[in-house]
């Protein structure tokens, strides 16, 4: 079984709503949320997940220099 960091989580939950749902309040019913939790959810997934490819991103481009 694999482990995950928090990060990963929320990285993994902001790429399941961008890929999988149209609408806040769809994903907010199926994981059992209020509309504002799922908002706030969210929010706070696509920070992560920006940081996260900002990170790769750097990475990748110290790499080329």
């Amino acid at each position: 079984m694999q482990s995950y960091g928090m990060s990963q989580i929320l990285n993994n939950a902001y790429l399941d709503y961008v890929n999988n749902y149209l609408t806040v309040d769809k994903y907010s019913e199926h994981n059992n949320m209020s509309v504002e939790q799922g908002e706030s959810f969210i929010k706070l997934a696509r920070q992560v997940h920006i940081e996260l490819w900002d990170g790769i991103n750097y990475e990748n481009k110290r790499g080329q220099l």
